[in-house]
């Protein structure tokens, strides 16, 4: 193949190419142009958690009496009442009294649940996010502040 012949066949490759890759270019423009701009708030617009994510979940305030107190080595089991109703919890342990008034929020209902530590099995077992006695905002009350808060 003469050389002139060389030249041309590559020049025309590279023309090719040249028009490949600028054909890529424009439709990679093209398609990112029609994605528009992402539009985000500073703030969400939703709750982190809606309220019905999980039907077991109760969220309402309960106030209750300790009846009784079992403890484990990670939780503390309580029989209280909320009025009239008598009925099992469990949060993380802590130190709690019978006859102490205690609030929370957030429960999941466990049916039936089985501690192991004292081989129990309750029928109904509400499990607590946070309890929180009812004189926690007094002042001077120190037997249920938290060590690293003192």
């Amino acid at each position: 193949m003469p050389y002139s012949d060389r030249a041309g066949l590559k020049k025309n490759i590279m023309a090719k190419i040249s028009t490949f890759l600028t054909a890529l270019l424009i439709t990679g423009i093209v398609i990112s142009c029609n994605m528009g701009p992402n539009e985000v708030g500073p703030f969400p617009t939703k709750p982190a958690l809606a309220h019905n994510a999980n039907p077991d979940v109760s969220r309402e305030l309960h106030k209750v009496i300790v009846q009784e107190v079992l403890s484990t080595s990670k939780y503390v089991y309580l029989r209280v009442t909320e009025g009239e109703k008598k009925f099992w919890i469990a949060s993380r342990k802590q130190a709690v009294n019978i006859g102490d008034i205690y609030f929370y929020r957030e429960a999941l209902m466990r049916v039936p649940f089985e501690s192991k530590e004292h081989n129990k099995v309750f029928d109904t077992l509400y499990l607590v996010t946070k309890l929180v006695p009812a004189d926690h905002g007094i002042n001077g009350n120190k037997k249920n502040q938290i060590p690293w808060y003192r």
